[in-house]
């Protein structure tokens, strides 16, 4: 069975799904934390998250400062196996508007 078409649309909710399943691993009551954060510190709400990701990026690291890092592979790993499995995309969005991004990240996914 073909694997489904997925617009720019689909691949943020991928991004949002892949972001939420991450900080899960952070535990409950620390994704919520984030979330929390998120919307009382800069009115960002969950379905904001792929269309914000410079702002989330920059939380993150404020939040985990060095520990940061694994944190931003483990959502760019959640991401690209969803990519993989579940779609084929029609139109990437600017921040991965090329193969060569999208291979860039690949690689420096662990």
């Amino acid at each position: 069975m073909p694997k489904p078409v997925v617009s720019n649309e689909g691949f943020n909710k991928l991004i949002a799904k892949a972001f939420d399943e991450s900080l899960s691993s952070l535990g409950e009551p620390s994704k919520e934390a984030i979330y929390k954060y998120l919307d009382e510190t800069f009115n960002l709400k969950k379905w904001e998250i792929p269309y914000r990701i410079d702002v989330v990026e920059r939380v993150i690291e404020k939040i985990f400062g060095v520990g940061a890092s694994p944190l931003e592979c483990l959502i760019k790993k959640n991401l690209l196996s969803k990519i993989e499995s579940t779609c084929i995309l029609v139109e990437l969005p600017a921040y991965l508007d090329t193969v060569a991004t999208y291979n860039r990240i690949k690689k420096k996914s662990p």
